[in-house]
């Protein structure tokens, strides 16, 4: 701040300097075309040396302060491993993910869209040797819960049952046709869900609810494993797996 004020009083004193001197020569001599020229350099410098206080003293701080801002949310949003944020889960390419995962973890009420979408993908993904996908599905045998949701998803109770069912068989299909060495286990929790959650490997999605009764559209965060939004998500998962009973799903032959 100091240096701004001696350059920009320095250059506003050598213009006016230049303008009393144009002035006296054009009141010794008459009006001629240098007089003009120097009139018109000390007018330049006085402005220049107004300007260079003024972006010294707010500009180039203003600037400054943005940089930083972004600076930092940048180091914030390293910090919690945010890749990206979707308008809508749908816009994330689950196929080449899945194509490509040996862990997934799946969260939700019952996906019927993302089930049906990517049914192909979930198949390759169980018939490949060593892989393991655990489903996490809220318990449709809990009276309390059901009455929630239904109203949250504004259906009736056994429509909402009947969707929480259908996705269990899918599941439990895809545990018969499973290979060998892969595992598909699915339980059961009486936790009300606030989020959906897809796990592949080391890339994990997180998908909120929305507040307000009725469908609209909410943002997809995609993280990575490592980061604190990442952490967050996969604890949580970890903890209703803990508490969540246990379905068996190759010994159901109601499927």
């Amino acid at each position: 701040d100091l240096i701004a004020w001696q350059i920009g009083g320095i250059l506003v004193a050598l213009g006016v300097g230049l303008l009393y001197l144009s002035h006296e020569l054009e009141g010794r001599k008459g009006p001629n075309p240098g007089d003009t020229t120097l009139r018109e350099v000390g007018a330049l410098i006085v402005v220049t040396g107004v300007l260079s206080v003024f972006w010294e003293l707010r500009g180039r701080r203003a600037l400054t302060n943005e940089v930083l801002s972004a600076a930092e949310l940048s180091s914030d949003i390293t910090t919690a491993g945010l890749k990206r944020v979707a308008t809508h889960y749908l816009d994330v390419e689950w196929d080449g993910l899945l194509n490509e995962a040996n862990h997934v973890d799946l969260f939700f009420a019952y996906a019927r869209t993302w089930r049906n979408t990517h049914a192909a993908g979930l198949r390759r993904l169980v018939a490949r040797e060593g892989t393991r996908l655990r489903v996490i599905l809220p318990d449709r045998e809990n009276p309390a819960l059901m009455a929630q949701l239904a109203a949250k998803f504004s259906y009736t109770t056994s429509e909402l049952q009947g969707h929480i069912d259908n996705a269990e068989s899918d599941f439990a299909n895809l545990s018969r046709q499973a290979a060998a060495q892969a595992t598909v286990e699915l339980r059961r929790t009486s936790e009300f869900p606030v989020f959906s959650y897809y796990r592949l490997d080391r890339r994990c999605f997180g998908v909120l609810y929305s507040q307000a009764p009725g469908r609209v559209e909410v943002p997809t965060f995609e993280c990575e494993q490592g980061g604190t939004l990442a952490s967050f998500f996969r604890d949580q998962f970890d903890k209703l797996w803990e508490s969540a009973s246990v379905r068996r799903l190759k010994e159901d032959q109601n499927v």
